[in-house]
């Protein structure tokens, strides 16, 4: 599992500089930064992106970067199943 999670978050980091100015992107930012102090919360603004921002049409690096930012969020609130599922999305896309 963490292999899976390593690979997905090199392929995210190749295109981490891919549409800077984006609000996708800047959320995705924020969210990093809350991830690990505030992992309830992170998870929280992940599902509301969702329901919202992943209607719209995002570059694939920026997808990758989100179903990390889920899978490492669910590990960390020990949702191992969400995790893995997360993780799979991510590799699917």
């Amino acid at each position: 599992m963490r292999f899976l999670l390593l690979i997905l978050f090199l392929y995210s980091t190749l295109g981490f500089t891919a549409q800077p100015n984006s609000t996708f992107s800047r959320n995705l930012n924020s969210i990093e930064e809350q991830l690990y102090s505030l992992p309830i919360k992170a998870q929280a603004r992940l599902i509301e992106m969702e329901e919202v921002d992943l209607k719209e049409k995002q570059p694939i690096p920026l997808l990758v970067r989100y179903f990390t930012l889920r899978a490492s969020a669910a590990l960390q609130l020990n949702e191992a199943e969400q995790a893995i599922k997360a993780a799979k999305k991510g590799l699917s896309i």
